[in-house]
C-alpha cells in the first residue's frame, strides 16, 4: 500500500474551510478513479470540521493522486516514493561526482595535457565540487508518514505542522498562516459557526450558541434541527432567521366532509414561502366532493395550518372543478386565515376539485412539522 499525507481544503474566495464535504480521488497520472483505504479497509474520504482530509492509503500501483473537493484539487506523491526519490537524488549526485573525479584525475596527470588545459580541468573540477557541496542533502532518520518543510530562511528542515491544533472552542474555524507553519484564527471566523440543532433554541446546539455571536453571523446546522432548517443568519435584536431551509412536502389530512374518497393537502415551506396543493393519489391528484345540498357547501373549515406555515393576512385561492351534468363548470374559493390558520372551503359543485396556492410565511421557522412526509 502507498500512504498519502493529510490535506486541508479551503474556499479560495472566502478562506473558509470546506468542511463536511465528500472528496474524490483519482490517479494524477492516468485520471482513473482510485479507492482510498484506512487500516486496510476501503473508505469514503470526507473532510473534517476544519476542512482536513486525514491520511489515507491506496494500492501500491498508484504513485501519485489528486484529491478534489468541489472545485479545489490538491495532488501529492506517495510518502514512500518521496523518500525513495530523495535517496535516489543523493545517489545520483554521488555518482556524478565520482564520474567527474575519475575523468579529471587521469587527464590532470597526463604529460600530453598542456598547463592551460590542466588549469581548465582543475577549474571545472573545483566548480563541480562546489556545486555538489552546496546541495542541501535530504534529512535522514524520521518516522513513517512524517512530513518536513524548509524553515523560512531555507537553511534547514523542520517538522511541518500538519496535525490538527489542540484546544479552541466549539465551532471555531482555524486556517494555516501564510508561511504554512502554524494555525491561526483568521479575522471574521466568528461569523461562520457549525453545530447541531437550531440557534434560536440554544439548548439544542450542545453549547455552540452562547448568545455572544455578532450580528450577521451564519450558523450551519449539521442536522437541520430535524425540521429542515439548515442555514441561519443572526439579525438585530438577537434574532436568528432561516436563510436556507426546506421542510419537504408534508401530507395533511382534511377534516371536511363529505368526500367520495379520503383527501388531503400537501404543504411545504422553502425559506420564507409556503406552498399548498391537493393530494389524492386515487383521484389523480385532485379532490372529489360528495353530493351536497342545492346551495352547495358553506365555508367550512377543511383543516388548520400549524404555526410557521400561516400567512400574515388572509389569502384567497380559487378552486376550479370539472363539469357536471347538473351543475356545470363552477368556481369556488378557499380562504386561508392568517390569524388562526383556519383553511375554509366554499364550493357549489359536486365534482373533482383542483387548486394551488402560495404565500409568504409570517412566523419563524416551525419547531415541529405537520402531517407525514410525502
Amino acid at each position: 500500500m502507498h500512504t498519502y499525507a493529510e490535506r486541508v481544503f479551503v474556499d479560495v474566495a472566502t478562506g473558509r474551510p470546506l468542511a463536511g464535504r465528500r472528496a474524490t480521488v483519482v490517479d494524477a497520472e492516468t485520471e482513473a478513479p482510485v479507492q482510498a483505504y484506512r487500516n486496510g479497509e476501503p473508505v469514503t474520504l470526507v473532510s473534517g470540521a476544519h476542512g482536513t482530509v486525514d491520511e489515507f492509503q491506496t494500492e501500491s500501483t498508484t504513485r501519485r493522486v489528486r484529491v478534489s473537493i468541489d472545485s479545489r484539487s490538491l495532488s501529492s506523491w506517495a510518502l514512500e516514493l518521496v523518500g525513495a526519490s530523495g535517496q535516489a537524488t543523493d545517489e545520483a549526485l554521488a555518482d556524478a561526482k565520482a564520474y567527474t573525479d575519475s575523468k579529471v584525475a587521469p587527464l590532470a596527470s597526463s604529460a600530453s595535457v598542456t598547463a592551460g588545459d590542466q588549469k581548465s580541468l582543475a577549474d571545472a573540477k573545483s566548480y563541480t565540487d562546489s556545486k555538489v557541496a552546496n546541495l542541501d542533502p535530504l534529512p535522514t532518520g524520521g518516522t513513517t508518514g512524517q512530513v518536513l518543510t524548509k524553515t523560512s530562511t531555507g537553511s534547514a528542515w523542520q517538522n511541518s505542522p500538519t496535525g490538527l491544533p489542540s484546544g479552541g472552542s466549539t465551532g471555531q474555524v482555524l486556517t494555516k498562516t501564510s508561511t504554512g507553519e502554524a494555525w491561526a484564527d483568521p479575522q471574521g471566523s466568528a461569523y461562520l459557526i457549525v453545530g447541531p440543532g437550531r440557534p434560536d433554541q440554544p439548548s439544542t446546539t450542545a453549547g455552540t450558541i452562547t448568545g455572544s455571536e455578532p450580528v450577521g453571523a451564519e450558523y450551519r446546522s449539521t442536522d437541520g434541527g430535524n425540521v429542515g432548517a439548515w442555514v441561519w443568519r443572526k439579525r438585530l435584536g438577537n434574532v436568528w432567521e432561516v436563510s436556507d431551509g426546506d421542510t419537504g412536502w408534508r401530507v395533511v389530512s382534511l377534516t371536511i366532509a363529505p368526500w367520495y374518497s379520503a383527501a388531503s393537502v400537501r404543504l411545504r415551506r422553502v425559506a420564507r414561502m409556503v406552498y399548498m396543493e391537493p393530494h389524492a393519489p386515487s383521484m389523480y391528484g385532485v379532490w372529489r366532493l360528495g353530493k351536497v345540498d342545492a346551495t352547495g357547501m358553506g365555508a367550512q373549515v377543511a383543516f388548520t395550518l400549524d404555526p410557521g406555515f400561516r400567512p400574515a393576512n388572509r389569502v384567497v385561492a380559487q378552486i376550479l372543478t370539472g363539469s357536471d351534468a347538473a351543475d356545470g363548470e363552477r368556481l369556488g374559493r378557499m380562504l386561508i386565515d392568517g390569524t388562526n390558520g383556519a383553511v375554509r372551503v366554499k364550493h357549489p359543485a359536486n365534482n373533482a376539485l383542483s387548486m394551488t396556492a402560495a404565500w409568504p410565511a409570517a412566523q419563524p421557522w416551525p419547531t415541529t412539522l405537520p402531517g407525514t412526509p410525502a
